[in-house]
């Protein structure tokens, strides 16, 4: 397996769906229309080029908020850790944790 480089990305975007991660009982996979994709002060961007379209964001379950997270806005840190493998950077790496705002109705 290769693993990508250390990379960040400060991501916003519309959730579009969550789901149970297939293979890691403790996150969560949440679909994200992303917004930006913008670089941090420390660790390069290779998320670049994913504004405009979809993502999938595995984050830890207990960093998010209980039940449908359809239309919230997601912003937070994270990483490309590897091929197709997208995580939110946890709450105890020190950068705090990602936000997610309700949709205004």
């Amino acid at each position: 397996m290769v693993s990508a480089i250390e990379n960040q990305t400060l991501l916003s975007g519309r959730v579009i769906d969550r789901q149970p991660h297939e293979t890691v009982d403790r996150w969560d996979v949440i679909r994200l229309e992303v917004r930006s994709a913008d670089d941090t002060e420390t660790h390069p961007n290779l998320l670049g080029e994913t504004v405009g379209g979809q993502l999938s964001v595995a984050v830890n379950r207990d960093e998010l908020p209980d039940g449908d997270l359809k239309g919230w806005q997601f912003t937070g840190r994270v990483r490309l850790a590897g091929p197709e493998t997208v995580t939110a950077v946890p709450e105890g790496a020190g950068l705090g944790r990602p936000t997610l705002t309700p949709p205004v109705e």
